[in-house]
């Protein structure tokens, strides 16, 4: 038998043995566990339905720096901020520890320089891995649910943000970014992330913010 589980953070609430608290059967525990497991999955489809443009399913973080790259030629097809962040939708999940973006077009000459000159650093493909692996300097801090783990992401997208507008003498005055997910599903009859309606990226709607 199982004693009915409370979280140590109600104190004075926790059940202890020989109380008169509830008790659970195992097959009861195992039910409740099945059901929890479905809802939250259920919820993450619902959220995943609830956003159709693309615009706003980049990560809010990266956001500016996703439309820089983009008005600069460089085609980003995947990128993540690799940390929650609030207001995410319930769907979203990340590469935690890993900023990155996936690139095409003449994305290195942009991008070898910043990395000349910092941690961050790229692989060469197919397309181009761009990315910085990321940790918390205070070992405490860095873990993925730690209200401080954010931190040192957050100040390696404002240093790379400050460099991409730098460049904006080169920026397009308008960019079209189609969401990567529309051509896997016409190829992969199951894929299930649907793709969201084109991101018309204006060069005016990030200068001068």
């Amino acid at each position: 038998m199982r004693h009915s589980r409370l979280s140590a953070r109600h104190g004075n609430l926790i059940p202890r043995m020989g109380s008169d608290m509830p008790k659970i059967t195992d097959a009861e525990y195992e039910e409740y566990l099945y059901l929890k497991d479905a809802a939250e999955r259920l919820g993450i489809f619902d959220s995943l339905g609830q956003i159709t443009e693309l615009e706003d399913d980049i990560d809010k973080p990266i956001k500016r720096c996703v439309a820089a790259l983009a008005l600069l030629g460089c085609e980003p097809s995947w990128s993540c901020c690799g940390f929650d962040y609030i207001g995410q939708p319930l769907h979203k999940h990340h590469q935690y520890g890993r900023i990155y973006f996936i690139l095409g077009g003449p994305s290195e000459g942009f991008i070898k320089p910043f990395c000349e000159i910092t941690e961050w650093e790229y692989a060469l493909d197919d397309k181009v891995d761009f990315r910085i692996d990321v940790k918390n300097v205070i070992e405490q801090w860095d873990n993925a649910r730690c209200i401080h783990y954010y931190e040192p992401f957050v100040c390696q997208i404002q240093h790379l943000e400050t460099f991409l507008y730098r460049l904006s003498d080169s920026f397009s005055e308008e960019v079209v970014l189609r969401d990567t997910n529309g051509s896997f599903k016409k190829r992969i009859e199951h894929w299930q992330y649907p793709a969201r309606t084109d991101w018309v990226i204006r060069k005016s709607d990030y200068m001068g913010e």
